[in-house]
């Protein structure tokens, strides 16, 4: 058996990859799930899978919106709309949070961290002056 891989398009240039023994067994699993009954039957394209694990994880991380990458949620994919995190998409995958934490370590965020203080300061001052 050779191994592939649907590429589902979503929105923005964002895709899910989903690897499957064969094409019938995973059109079956994505006909059950409600989401895609509604979105997936023309997004979905074959193309075989090339690299080694590392490399398709890397090829997925790539293709998720910057504000994904560094985000992991326990709950899972679809928790809080799944618009915030890649947990789940990951894990649908067969990758652990083990795999990413290693691929963020070697891909470190580029975005500055956040001043959460300095973030509730501002809010504070904002719902204070509108009294």
């Amino acid at each position: 058996m050779h191994q592939i891989t649907f590429r589902v398009s979503l929105a923005e240039s964002s895709y899910y990859f989903f690897q499957a023994e064969n094409e019938p067994a995973l059109r079956d699993r994505l006909s059950q799930d409600r989401f895609w009954r509604q979105h997936a039957p023309e997004n979905i394209l074959v193309e075989p899978v090339l690299g080694d694990r590392r490399g398709i994880l890397g090829e997925v991380m790539n293709t998720m919106p910057e504000s994904w990458r560094y985000n992991w949620c326990e709950s899972g994919f679809c928790s809080c709309m799944g618009c915030s995190n890649i947990s789940g998409s990951l894990r649908g995958l067969g990758f652990t949070k083990e795999d990413w934490l290693e691929w963020c370590a070697a891909n470190p965020d580029p975005r500055p961290p956040v001043d959460h203080e300095a973030m509730e300061e501002a809010l504070f001052r904002a719902l204070s002056t509108k009294h």
